[in-house]
């Protein structure tokens, strides 16, 4: 998984690499130690020093190598912006329809 993480730049959760690797640690014959999942990032890095780790919300972990490029990043925030930002505008459209459709309900019952 980090050597496709490497070949291939992009962002993923820790915890997908994680329930990876106990996956495979619980195949027949192997075992793991509540040290080495607690442990599990310090040896993700020292053994692939070419990937970073951001903890954010709440202890949540992102994995991504040195090779992603930013341009990248910058383009997907934008398009993922604006995305939210077009929902949102047609989520005001809706909410103005249904409390006018109220109203109008409201008048009718009055």
């Amino acid at each position: 998984m980090c050597e496709d993480l490497i070949a291939y730049p992009d962002i993923i959760e820790y915890k997908v690499v994680k329930e990876l690797f106990l996956n495979k640690a619980s195949e027949p014959g192997a075992t793991v130690s509540e040290s080495h999942k607690k442990n599990l990032i310090q040896k993700l890095s020292t053994k692939f020093p070419e990937i970073n780790f951001i903890i954010y919300q709440y202890n949540k972990v992102l994995m991504y190598p040195n090779s992603l490029a930013i341009n990248k990043v910058v383009l997907d925030f934008f398009e993922l912006k604006t995305e939210l930002e077009s929902i949102k505008g047609s989520r005001d459209d809706n909410e103005k329809s249904v409390i006018k459709t109220a109203r109008l309900i409201n008048n009718e019952i009055n």
